[in-house]
C-alpha cells in the first residue's frame, strides 16, 4: 500500500527555530506514515536554473560543509519536493497540504502571502498546524482577506492564544491549540539528532540570544552576572565571535543543550531551554517594523507550561530573577499537549477512518 504524500509549506529562512519546526514536523508526520516533502517557494525557470548550480557546487565543496551550515542542513535534513513554477504539479501529486508552524500568518512579513493559507490547492487537502499569527493584533486592514483565506481551510490549529481569538473573531470557529512541532519530538529524539555535533564550546557558559532591539542593559547585567560566577557566554548572534564554530541549526540546539542556563527574547530559544531544562529568562521583545510586537507567542508557551516567571520586562525584574527555574510539571503537561496535538492530526488526516476500515478488514 503507497503511503499517502504530504507536503508542508512553511516560512523557509535562515533562521534556527524556522528550519527546526520545519524538520520536526517533517520528522513527526513520517512517523504517522505519511511520505512528506517540503515545497519550495515557486521560481521561473531562471531561478530554478541558478539553485541548480548553487545546489551543485554546495555538492562540490561538500568537504567544507563547516562554511554551508545552513545549506549543508536544508540538504540532509529536509526532504524536499522539486522545484516546479505550477502549483497544479503539486495539487494532483500530493494527497495533504500542511501549512506551519512558525509565523506563517503574520501579515508584515513580507515573504508571507497568499501562499501560506494554501489557496492554490484543493480545499479538502487542506491543514494548518500550530499556524501563528505572532503579533498580538491583526491590522484591520487584513481582517476581510483574512476572513475569506481562514473560512477555506476546514481544518486549522493554532500555536497561541492570541491567533485562536483571531480566528475565532473572523470565522466563529473555535480552533485548538496545539504545541510548536519541536515540542512534538522528544528530548531523547533531539539528543540523538545532535549527538554527531562536534563543537570547542567552555566548560561553562550561559547562552545570550537576543534578537530584539534596545536590550543593551540587560546584556551589561548578563556580563556582569556571568563573570561574578565564572561563566563565560556564548552570544549566538555574535558572528565575528562564532566564527570558529559556525552555528546551524543542530549546533543551536547542541550549544543550549550544554550551557549552564540561557537569556532569550526568543520563541524557540525558549522552546529548547524547556526542553532540557536549562534556567532561562525571557525577554519582552519590543515592536518591530516589519514584524510587530510578538509577544502572544512566548505569553502561550510559558502560560501552557507554567513558566510565566520567566518572563522579564524590566532590569529590576532580571537582577531579581532566581536561577533556579521550577521544570517539575513540564514533562506532564508535554504528555498531555502531545496527546492533544495527535488527536487533532488524527482528525485532520482522516486517520481514525483509516483505523476503523483497516479494523474492519482484519476482522
Amino acid at each position: 500500500m503507497n503511503k499517502k504524500k504530504v507536503g508542508i509549506v512553511t516560512i523557509i529562512s535562515k533562521n534556527y527555530g524556522n528550519r527546526l519546526q520545519n524538520y520536526a514536523l517533517q520528522e513527526y508526520l513520517k512517523k504517522l506514515e505519511f511520505d512528506v516533502y517540503t515545497l519550495p517557494y515557486k521560481t521561473k525557470f531562471r531561478l530554478v536554473i541558478k539553485e541548480s548550480i548553487r545546489l551543485f557546487l554546495i555538492y562540490l565543496f561538500k568537504y567544507c560543509r563547516n562554511r554551508w551550515v545552513w545549506e549543508d542542513f536544508n540538504r540532509k535534513y529536509i526532504k524536499w519536493t522539486p522545484i516546479k513554477s505550477q502549483d497544479s504539479y503539486w495539487n494532483n501529486r500530493y494527497d495533504y497540504f500542511v501549512a506551519g508552524s512558525d509565523q506563517i500568518w503574520n501579515p508584515l512579513f513580507w515573504i508571507n502571502s497568499e501562499r501560506e493559507f494554501l489557496r492554490s490547492y484543493s480545499r479538502e487537502k487542506r491543514i494548518t498546524y500550530a499556524a501563528s499569527i505572532g503579533i498580538d493584533q491583526l491590522p484591520i486592514e487584513y481582517h476581510e482577506r483574512y476572513k475569506g483565506y481562514l473560512n477555506e481551510i476546514p481544518n486549522i490549529s493554532v500555536r497561541e492564544t492570541k491567533a485562536a481569538d483571531i480566528v475565532y473573531t473572523l470565522t466563529g470557529k473555535r480552533v485548538p491549540i496545539v504545541i510548536d512541532p519541536t515540542m512534538l519530538i522528544t528530548r531523547k529524539e533531539w539528543e540523538a539528532f545532535i549527538s554527531s555535533c562536534s563543537l570547542e564550546l567552555p566548560s561553562r557558559y550561559i547562552v545570550n540570544y537576543i534578537l530584539g532591539a534596545g536590550s543593551s542593559e540587560y546584556i551589561k547585567l548578563i556580563k556582569i552576572k556571568a563573570k561574578t560566577e565564572g561563566l563565560e557566554i556564548i552570544d549566538l548572534l555574535d558572528e565575528k565571535g562564532n566564527t570558529k564554530r559556525k552555528i546551524g541549526p543542530r549546533e543551536f540546539i547542541y550549544i543550549i543543550s550544554h550551557s549552564e542556563r540561557t537569556y532569550v527574547d526568543s520563541f524557540h530559544g525558549a522552546v529548547f531551554s524547556i526542553l532540557f531544562s536549562k534556567p532561562f529568562a525571557v525577554f519582552e521583545r519590543p515592536y518591530e517594523e516589519g514584524a510587530g510586537l510578538m509577544t502572544s507567542r512566548l505569553d502561550s508557551l510559558l502560560s501552557t507550561f507554567r513558566l510565566t516567571n520567566r518572563m522579564v520586562k524590566s532590569i529590576e525584574q532580571l537582577e531579581k530573577l532566581d536561577d533556579y527555574c521550577d521544570f517539575s510539571q513540564v514533562g506532564d503537561i508535554l504528555k498531555a499537549k502531545r496527546r492533544e496535538a495527535l488527536s487533532y492530526l488524527m482528525k485532520a488526516f482522516n486517520l481514525e477512518e483509516e483505523v476503523r476500515k483497516n479494523e474492519n478488514r482484519e476482522s
